[in-house]
C-alpha cells in the first residue's frame, strides 16, 4: 500500500510501514463512529513484516452485532470554513466484516 494515498501524506506510523491506522467502524444503519481507538500499540510482529497487529482499547462500549465494517485512516481530515475538522467516508478505507 502506497505511503502516499490521493496526494494526502498518510500519518507518521503509516509513513514508516505504509500501514493504515484503525480509526473507528462504520455500523449497520451507516453511522461512523470515529475516533474510536484509544491509546494502544501496532506494528509488525517480527522482522519478516509479514504479519501486523494492531492493539488497543475503546473509548466507548459499542454493540458488536451491529458493527457492518471497521475504518482505517486513509486521508488527513478536511478543514471547515470554521477551522473545525472533519472526515468523510471516502477518508477511510472501509473494510466490510464477514
Amino acid at each position: 500500500m502506497s505511503k502516499i494515498e490521493n496526494g494526502y501524506l498518510i500519518d507518521q506510523a503509516n509513513e514508516d510501514n505504509a500501514v493504515p491506522t484503525f480509526f473507528g467502524v462504520k455500523l449497520k444503519d451507516g453511522s461512523l463512529l470515529y475516533p474510536l481507538a484509544n491509546g494502544g500499540n501496532y506494528g509488525y510482529t517480527d522482522d519478516s513484516q509479514t504479519a501486523y497487529e494492531s492493539l488497543f482499547a475503546l473509548d466507548r462500549v459499542i454493540e458488536a452485532d451491529q458493527v457492518e465494517a471497521i475504518l482505517l485512516q486513509k486521508n488527513y481530515p478536511k478543514t471547515d470554513a470554521d477551522g473545525g475538522a472533519h472526515y468523510e467516508e471516502s477518508d477511510f478505507f472501509v473494510i466490510p466484516l464477514q
